[in-house]
């Protein structure tokens, strides 16, 4: 992953700011994603990462750590719960055989999540 949070700028108090995701979702993504232990980092990708989004579009995100598919679904319900009107689509980025697919996350990627590494982000409104 080359591209994190600290590529879309930062503020006066030093912290980083996702311009691509509402303050109140990104919290609840850092919630639910602290809960899998083994969920190391996850990375915002696709339209909401490139700017292209329009209001509804789906929220893509890869996962860097769970690789069991039944933790990935597990995870993929708890994102469903979520009280937010765009889908999450979840893809474990150890699991992609597809170069161009993976060079699309390494190159336009934003990393919304990484275990240890959270004081940092601060999402915007």
């Amino acid at each position: 992953m080359k591209r994190h949070l600290s590529a879309i700028g930062s503020g006066d108090s030093g912290e980083v700011t996702v311009p691509v995701l509402p303050t109140a979702t990104l919290q609840r993504f850092r919630r639910i994603f602290a809960a899998y232990p083994e969920l190391n980092k996850v990375v915002l990708y696709g339209s909401r990462a490139t700017g292209k989004a329009k209001p509804r579009s789906d929220i893509d995100l890869a996962t860097i750590g769970i690789v069991d598919d039944y933790r990935l679904g597990r995870l993929a319900l708890d994102l469903e719960d979520m009280p937010i009107p765009q889908k999450c689509d979840l893809t474990a980025y150890e699991s992609i055989r597809y170069a161009p697919f993976k060079r699309h996350i390494d190159n336009f990627g934003i990393t919304i999540y990484e275990r240890g590494d959270l004081s940092r982000f601060t999402p915007s409104a």
